[in-house]
C-alpha cells in the first residue's frame, strides 16, 4: 500500500523519545521483579503493512505469541506486544525458575508471567505518551494469543486502521548482559491515528 504515514526526521525522534522515557521506566519495574539489572531501549519506528511487519518478524510461518491491550480514552485502538520466543525463554526461566522449549509447551502460569511483562512494558508506554500529550488513555486487561502472524497480529486489529499505518515499535532489552529484541505494535483507530497526527504537527520542520 502507498499511502503511508510519513512524519519528518523531528517528529520520528520525538516519539522515539517518549518510547525511551517509557522504556527507561519500565526497565526500573522489569529489575525489580527478575533481580537483576534490566536496560531497555526503543532504537527504532516506523509506519508499516502487515506484510512488511512479517517479513520483520521472520515471515508468516512463524510462530509467536502477542500479548493484545485495548485503548481506551483519547486515544482507542490497540496495542499488541510480540513476544518471541528466545524472551519468552529468558522471562519464563527468571519468573518460574523452568525451561521453556517451545510456545506450544506454555501453561498457564508461563503466559501469565508473559501478560505480566508485557502489562509493565505497554503501561509504562502509553503513561508516557498520554503525559508527553496530555491525553487520558487507558488500557484494557492484557490478552494472550499464540499463532502465525496472520491470527495473532492481524486478525485483532484489521478494523482498526489502514494497513500501512501500522507503527511499528523494536524494543531492545539487555538482561544479564544478554541482549533480546520484542516488537511494539500501535494500531489507533482512524479518529485517534488523525488526533495523534494533529498533536505532531506541532513538531513540523
Amino acid at each position: 500500500m502507498e499511502n503511508k504515514i510519513s512524519l519528518n526526521s523531528l517528529q520520528l525522534d520525538v516519539i522515539k523519545e517518549i518510547g525511551n522515557i517509557g522504556a527507561g521506566n519500565a526497565a526500573t519495574a522489569l529489575s525489580e521483579m527478575l533481580g537483576c539489572k534490566v536496560e531497555m531501549a526503543i532504537p527504532g519506528l516506523k509506519f508499516l503493512s502487515f506484510e512488511e511487519i512479517y517479513d520483520l518478524l521472520g515471515g508468516k510461518d512463524m510462530t509467536m505469541t502477542s500479548v493484545v491491550f485495548e485503548l481506551k480514552g483519547d486515544i482507542r485502538g490497540a496495542i499488541l506486544q510480540v513476544v518471541q520466543l528466545p524472551f519468552a525463554q529468558k522471562i519464563v526461566n527468571s519468573f518460574l525458575n523452568k525451561s521453556l522449549t517451545d510456545f506450544n509447551s506454555m501453561d498457564d502460569m508461563d503466559r501469565s508471567a508473559l501478560a505480566e511483562v508485557a502489562n509493565i512494558m505497554t503501561g509504562h508506554y502509553v503513561k508516557a505518551m498520554a503525559t508527553f500529550e496530555n491525553m487520558v488513555i487507558q488500557i484494557s486487561v492484557p490478552k494472550e494469543r499464540i499463532g502465525l502472524p496472520d491470527k495473532i497480529l492481524k486478525e485483532p486489529v484489521a478494523h482498526l486502521v489502514e494497513d500501512g499505518n501500522i507503527m511499528f515499535v523494536e524494543e531492545h532489552f539487555i538482561i544479564s548482559g544478554n541482549q533480546y529484541t520484542c516488537h511494539m505494535i500501535m494500531v489507533p483507530d482512524i479518529p485517534s491515528l488523525n488526533k495523534l497526527l494533529h498533536v505532531m504537527k506541532d513538531y513540523e520542520s
